[in-house]
């Protein structure tokens, strides 16, 4: 288990919905960016060797509007995120 990191204003005992995700793969490199019902986008990575996975670290990346779709785009350099904060 693995916790996320965590707003300070936010009750213990409240969970965090993840509503997005996208994620970016090479040979021997992969990783996801997860975003909560609050817009905070969170990166998650791996530490394995083979099959075997050790271990999981979860770091805070950023926050944004809510998005409808993320996507990592051109080598995981640059991350696009469709979102409708206004009106249409």
């Amino acid at each position: 288990m693995c916790p996320f990191p965590r707003r300070n204003e936010l009750p213990k005992d409240k969970g965090i919905m993840i509503v997005n995700f996208t994620s970016y793969k090479k040979k021997d490199f992969f990783f996801f960016l997860i975003q909560s019902e609050f817009g905070d986008i969170y990166k998650v990575s791996l530490e394995f060797t083979s099959d075997i996975v050790h271990g999981i670290l979860i770091q805070y990346f950023d926050t944004i509007p809510v998005c409808v779709n993320l996507n990592c785009l051109a080598g995981g350099n640059f991350l696009f995120a469709a979102s409708e904060i206004s009106n249409q």
